[in-house]
């Protein structure tokens, strides 16, 4: 098992561009760094990931209330990490 601080000492950051990532408390779901790997903190593992039939990492994120929805790594990776002042999609 990994502890919050080990993940961010790796280059972990916390999942928070997407509206599933935090619990009631406000603490992150996931960690994700650069290179798209995730981490679950309530399965306390690494994610696997699919490989879409077009090529694309996918992964299943699981909402804190239920249910969840399949996401691109590299969109949620581009979401973390690149800034967006515009807002732009």
């Amino acid at each position: 098992m990994i502890t919050e601080k080990e993940l961010l000492e790796s280059g972990f950051v916390g999942l928070s561009c997407v509206e599933c990532v935090t619990s009631n408390d406000g603490s992150y779901l996931y960690y994700i760094n650069t290179r798209g790997d995730l981490y679950s903190m309530r399965k306390k593992r690494f994610l696997k990931q699919l490989v879409h039939n077009l090529g694309y990492r996918q992964v299943y994120l699981t909402y804190f209330i239920g249910g969840g929805r399949w996401f691109k790594t590299h969109r949620l990776v581009g979401l973390q990490f690149i800034p967006n002042p515009d807002n732009l999609t």
